[in-house]
């Protein structure tokens, strides 16, 4: 029973003293930043014009991240349409973020549907730069100053009516210090 005991603290001890290592790795580097605070991104279209998330500065954003294959997120894409057309005045800018490994299926998309906002291809940064996103579609709503405010997985009717409450809520915010300033 003793050596089964010390066996344990001392896997216990090994545990605990890995778990600092892991958590302390990172320290030489810069500032870490703020969890709320979306990060910047430069991704291509399917004409290859790069659009930056800073370039949307003092406007309310939604990245709407999706993929051709994916039955809600066409659904998703014909709300978010509605959306922009409604609240584009007001400030709202909707970014499509593809999922797709073939740039072809988004063009074919592209082409056969009316899309009024940008869409640009996702790298493997950006993508974990937004929590590795595997699910779709999958919407993130940042704020007037760089801050993210909402996080939706999936789409519903349900769930669209929410977004689009946060979205006039934000709207109504006006503008304060925009991010990337």
């Amino acid at each position: 029973m003793k050596v089964f005991l010390r066996a344990v603290g001392l896997g216990a001890v090994a545990l605990l003293l890995t778990a600092f290592a892991i958590g302390c790795a990172d320290e030489g580097s810069t500032r870490k930043p703020d969890p709320r605070e979306a990060p910047d991104f430069a991704l291509a279209t399917v004409e290859g014009t790069r659009i930056r998330l800073s370039d949307y500065r003092g406007q309310v954003v939604l990245l709407d991240f999706w993929a051709t294959w994916c039955p809600p997120c066409r659904v998703s894409m014909a709300h978010n349409v509605k959306l922009q057309d409604t609240y584009r005045s007001k400030g709202l800018a909707v970014l499509g973020l593809s999922l797709d490994k073939n740039p072809d299926d988004v063009a074919d998309y592209l082409r056969r549907e009316t899309i009024n906002f940008p869409v640009v291809f996702l790298d493997d940064v950006t993508r974990q730069a937004y929590g590795g996103i595997a699910t779709v579609p999958y919407a993130v709503l940042i704020d007037r100053t760089g801050r993210i405010r909402k996080r939706q997985l999936g789409f519903s009717h349900d769930l669209a009516g929410s977004l689009e409450k946060t979205i006039i809520q934000l709207l109504g915010e006006g503008s304060a210090v925009p991010y990337g300033s």
